[in-house]
């Protein structure tokens, strides 16, 4: 599993949510997030709001109550500019970026949407999520919820495409109906690890792979960290995690490393 922000996919797109089947000598890309675009590029990275209402965008949910906020934060011509390079295609990269889809979810939820440093939007929704936790003896992200599930129709065997638009309507939902942002971050937490673990038990069925090795970035946070390794290892699986080498970039080097 490599969740990270930005990596360069082979299909010209910006990877970041991806699920892949790895040995030394190469792999196959079996499960990843639904894409959306990136308008501005780096732009976004820094001004999550811009990821966050093309996300809503291509999920059409812009028009739900909850984006209200969202949009309010967002004149009129920059909402308009950023619809037209989405629509366009004009300087917007499309992505499957985890990273990138926690700033968005940052940015919706009114936590932070601004970057003075790399992933700054998606670290506070962790801290949100965290501090909530906290003040809320046995709140967890390892409470059982229903997860995000693998889009309608996919089928039997890999690539797998995981929907977020269940995860997108339901923090709307929360957004609209005035909830603490911290039971939103939480919640969002809940629902990516159980997406994941879902997304990697479909994976396992298809191939009968039984090690799991979690790299990127993304896993800097330990709510996912904890949660995802615990269901798969609740599963059966072997999960592997960076110990000697960094989680974030300096484990995806490593790896460039060791295969060539």
């Amino acid at each position: 599993i490599t969740f990270d922000g930005t990596g360069a996919g082979p299909d010209g797109t910006v990877w970041g949510g991806e699920v892949m089947v790895a040995t030394l000598g190469g792999f196959t890309r079996v499960a990843h997030l639904t894409s959306w675009r990136l308008p501005g590029g780096a732009a976004s990275v820094r001004d999550a709001r811009r990821s966050a209402f093309s996300l809503l965008l291509a999920q059409g949910l812009l028009d739900h109550p909850g984006a209200r906020t969202l949009l309010a934060s967002l004149t009129t011509e920059e909402q308009e500019i950023t619809r037209t390079m989405v629509e366009r295609g004009i300087n917007s990269p499309a992505t499957t970026s985890m990273g990138r889809f926690l700033d968005a979810l940052a940015a919706l939820s009114g936590i932070s949407s601004k970057a003075t440093y790399e992933g700054e939007p998606a670290i506070e929704l962790e801290a949100c999520a965290t501090r909530f936790c906290a003040e809320r003896q046995g709140a967890s992200v390892d409470t059982p919820a229903p997860a995000t599930n693998i889009e309608a129709g996919a089928p039997a065997r890999p690539p797998f495409v995981i929907d977020t638009k269940p995860l997108l309507q339901e923090v709307l939902d929360l957004i609209a109906a005035g909830a603490d942002a911290g039971a939103i971050a939480l919640t969002a937490h809940q629902r990516i690890a159980g997406a994941t673990v879902q997304a990697v038990l479909a994976v396992v069925r298809a191939t009968g792979i039984g090690t799991v090795a979690l790299s990127g970035g993304v896993f800097m946070n330990r709510l996912l960290l904890k949660a995802i390794r615990r269901d798969l290892e609740h599963a059966g699986l072997r999960v592997l995690v960076p110990r000697t080498v960094p989680v974030n970039d300096g484990c995806i080097s490593y790896g460039q490393a060791a295969v060539a």
